[in-house]
């Protein structure tokens, strides 16, 4: 597959999966990177680079697993949402089985409706300690951790 084309299927993957302008300009800034790493390869190229088809080579394989890598994420991503509790569908106070894939937290957390945020306990340096993360629908293409309920928990003790 041509470089060009790499950076076309990304761009189009990315569109339409952010919720705030910082989302988009991130995607942007990595999309630019990457534009300028093939830009940087064609001047080795034309220069006659020793090893200059093993540098394309790479190059095209580090692109290939890169889109491959973002790929199933955004499907991982989009599965997750579809079968996730609304946000609006919350009850302030209760205690929900969370995806630890996508959180600190392991099994549990509770959501906390003032805040808007999901309160856990963190075992960090042989303590336990309250914490808090946001809903997984809110921060799902920032890189962000985020819990993602997906039923309510048989025992509402965190």
């Amino acid at each position: 597959m041509k470089k060009e084309k790499h950076i076309k299927i990304l761009i189009d993957n990315f569109n339409g999966n952010f919720q705030k302008k910082e989302d988009i300009e991130r995607a942007e800034d990595r999309m630019g990177k990457l534009e300028v790493t093939i830009k940087r390869f064609a001047k080795f190229e034309k220069k006659g680079v020793k090893n200059a088809d093993k540098i394309k080579k790479a190059l095209e394989k580090k692109l290939e697993e890169t889109y491959e890598t973002i790929q199933e994420n955004t499907n991982d991503i989009k599965k997750t949402l579809k079968k996730m509790i609304p946000k609006e569908e919350l009850k302030d106070g209760i205690v929900y089985e969370v995806l630890p894939e996508y959180a600190r937290c392991e099994e549990k957390a509770k959501w906390n409706k003032k805040e808007g945020m999901f309160i856990y306990k963190r075992y960090k340096w042989g303590m336990t300690l309250e914490d808090t993360m946001d809903y997984f629908g809110d921060v799902a293409w920032t890189n962000t951790a985020g819990c993602a309920p997906m039923k309510i928990a048989q025992k509402q003790v965190l």
